[in-house]
């Protein structure tokens, strides 16, 4: 089961990027505008701390959602099959 949905992600969501909603731009351009602001003010090793967490939280992010679309296909999965019964 798990390989099927490896290869699900990797065909559906991993390989094509969603696009972003209007909410999802605003917060995008916000924390551009953040991280630009804090680039000037820093200096060489807090940029690069501050570098490596961005790097961290986005791969914690991409954990989460690949783990919240296992979950839905698990979950749709699972109501299929007892509403076909």
């Amino acid at each position: 089961m798990q390989d099927i949905l490896e290869e699900l992600w990797c065909l559906y969501i991993e390989d094509n990027d969603p696009k972003l909603g209007d909410d999802e731009k605003l917060i995008m351009e916000k924390l551009e505008n953040a991280e630009k602001a804090l680039h000037k003010e820093l200096n060489e090793k807090q940029v690069q701390l501050l570098e490596e967490f961005t790097d961290h939280w986005g791969e914690l992010c991409s954990v989460y959602r690949k783990e919240s679309f296992i979950k839905g296909i698990r979950f749709a999965t699972k109501y299929l099959l007892e509403a076909t019964e």
